[in-house]
Parts: C-alpha cells; sequence; structure tokens
C-alpha cells in the first residue's frame, strides 16, 4: 500500500449500498478492503472491478457476528494496510419472510442480527489500535462520509 492513500474497510460489501460504497471510496483514492459472509462470487466481481480503478485491494470472508471472525478480519486489514482511515459497517441479515407473515411482537435482532460489540474492543487485533477512524453506519445514518 503507498503511505499517502488512506485505507477503508467495508462490511457487507460484495453487493448492494456496500458495493457503492466501497466503489466510491476506491474511485476517491482509497485502498478498500470489502467483506462478505457467503456471496463470495459477487465479493469477486466487487474486487475486480476495484482492481480496476488502481490502488490495493482485498476481499475478506468474515462473519461480522462472530467476535473471532471480526478479530481475524480487522488483524487482516491491519496487516494489509498498516492503517485505517473509514470503517462502513454495513453487513445486516436478509430475511425471506414474505412481509404479511411478519409479526410485530416476534423478538428482533438489533442491527438486522449483526453485533456491534467487538468493533471497540481492545488487543492486538481491534479498532481501538486505529486513530482518526471514521465511521459510517449505513443502517442508521450515523457517522461522516469523508468523500
Amino acid at each position: 500500500m503507498a503511505e499517502d492513500r488512506p485505507a477503508a474497510l467495508l462490511t457487507g460489501s460484495a453487493s448492494g449500498i456496500g458495493r457503492a460504497a466501497a466503489l466510491r471510496l476506491a474511485r476517491a483514492g482509497y485502498d478498500v478492503a470489502i467483506n462478505y459472509s457467503r456471496s463470495e462470487d459477487a465479493a469477486q466481481r466487487t474486487l475486480a472491478e476495484l482492481e480496476s480503478l488502481g490502488g490495493h485491494h482485498l476481499a475478506v470472508r468474515a462473519d461480522v457476528s462472530d467476535d473471532a471472525a471480526v478479530a481475524t478480519l480487522v488483524a487482516t486489514v491491519g496487516e494489509a494496510y498498516g492503517r485505517l482511515d473509514a470503517l462502513v459497517n454495513n453487513a445486516g441479515l436478509t430475511s425471506q419472510t414474505p412481509p404479511d407473515d411478519l409479526v410485530a411482537d416476534e423478538p428482533q435482532l438489533p442491527l438486522g442480527g449483526v453485533k456491534d460489540s467487538g468493533w471497540g474492543r481492545s488487543g492486538p487485533a481491534s479498532m481501538a489500535d486505529f486513530t482518526e477512524l471514521q465511521w459510517i453506519t449505513t443502517r442508521e445514518g450515523t457517522g461522516s462520509f469523508p468523500i
């Protein structure tokens, strides 16, 4: 990675909003790490498109609801870039339940089933290791897009 290029990690970025954000960041000069859980074919297509824009990009499979997988994801990105300037939390779960079958009193998982508790914990593979980090959470619209 070039020292002058910022680095970004985007969860749930093989397709959809995450993919669009990854491409936008790459066009703005970021080295981009995309994350996926099950959509390997889509992730490889997105990675190929990122690579066509120049820079150093990677695709990392990780289930962000698993604390150990998050630690490995963060360590992988840290090793690849040595820095992290932006994190886009876009991962979520989808349901095949038809809208008419949804019941309002059924328990719902927070953030679409994705736990966010692991991102700020201290340790060798932790988001706390990265200073000046821009946080973007697409589900809640928080944070600021640096572009």
